[in-house]
């Protein structure tokens, strides 16, 4: 029996002994994009759902562990987006905290990954404005609410799967750069201003039309507002090099997102925290624990360059950053 075999009927047996399904004739598919969790499509007597187990060791080349304890937080999260949203998050079905498993609603075919829309050059303004708007919206309805401060403080777990793995990472490779990225990194941890996705990224975003679902809540926390903006803005500004053809949209599509959530947030201090952060982000999808997959090697000698610059020279805003970058792009296309 192979590893993945073992483990699907490890997680039956599981689920069969919590009531979750009816009997042994279950079939599990598993899902794509689980680097963090084992996900898998259940179906069961005439009923279809998703279940999500937490990993202790990510699937990654580097070692990069984190608490399985995390879906909690993941539930939380869902269930918080979905009383400002409704329409935004698949409900929580079953939830068994101890063996760090839940089930959910499993979405239909008609909604697409927004990732993998933009790789086949299907790079839509739209999409980008209502992901930048629903962030924006979840901003502004939790901003200073000092019961979820309680609720969400999570602050180990943030920074094992977020801080450690992409800054402190990257800083490791990079010592010219370290005091800048570490007090970046500092000041992320010591930031309490709302309800943090902390992977909002187009990975983890599913469109119908106009309608956009939310998934993978594990690093949820209360913290900086411009870690996710940043977050979400590094997805689009990287698309812009792998895609020449896009280039424009791509660029356009993140200016979107960033006016959209200043719209919906209400106009947030955040643009000088984007602007130092996201730099870094882009240089951490390169050298930290989850570099990015499509880049080739050349764009990734492109991103260190752009990126230490702006990390020695930074930008004031993020109009000024990604004007920086159109103008890279440009010269590197060139070359």
């Amino acid at each position: 029996m192979t590893a993945e075999a073992q483990s699907i009927e490890e997680f039956r047996q599981q689920l069969l002994a919590d009531g979750v399904i009816s009997g042994p004739g279950a079939t599990f598919i598993p899902l794509a994009g689980g680097v963090s969790s084992d996900i898998y499509r259940v179906e069961d007597a005439g009923s279809v759902f998703v279940v999500k187990r937490a990993l202790s060791q990510l699937r990654v080349e580097a070692t990069w562990h984190a608490d399985v304890r995390r879906n909690r937080f993941e539930i939380a999260c869902l269930n918080r987006i979905r009383r400002i949203a409704p329409m935004n998050v698949p409900e929580v079905i079953h939830h068994n905290a101890e063996q760090g498993y839940f089930t959910m609603q499993c979405l239909g075919p008609e909604f697409q990954n927004w990732k993998a829309m933009m790789l086949e050059g299907r790079c839509d303004f739209r999409h980008a404005s209502i992901a930048g708007s629903l962030l924006g919206r979840i901003h502004r309805e939790t901003w200073n609410d000092a019961e979820l401060q309680a609720e969400f403080e999570t602050t180990d777990n943030f920074h094992a799967l977020r801080l450690e793995p992409y800054l402190h990472a990257m800083a490791g490779r990079h010592p010219e750069l370290r005091e800048p990225i570490l007090a970046e990194s500092e000041r992320i941890r010591n930031s309490r201003q709302c309800l943090v996705h902390g992977d909002f990224s187009p990975k983890n975003l599913l469109f119908q039309d106009d309608q956009i679902m939310v998934l993978d809540c594990e690093v949820a926390w209360f913290g900086d507002a411009a870690f996710d903006v940043a977050f979400l803005l590094n997805h689009l500004v990287l698309k812009a090099l792998h895609l020449p053809a896009q280039r424009g949209q791509c660029l356009k599509m993140a200016r979107t997102a960033w006016d959209s959530h200043q719209i919906e947030a209400g106009k947030m201090e955040i643009d000088p925290d984007v602007a130092t952060l996201l730099p870094m982000l882009m240089l951490a999808r390169i050298d930290g624990k989850s570099p990015v997959e499509y880049l080739k090697p050349d764009d990734r000698s492109a991103v260190r360059e752009f990126a230490t610059d702006c990390i020695v020279n930074p930008s004031e805003n993020l109009i000024d950053l990604l004007g920086r970058w159109q103008v890279f792009l440009n010269a590197h296309e060139d070359c």
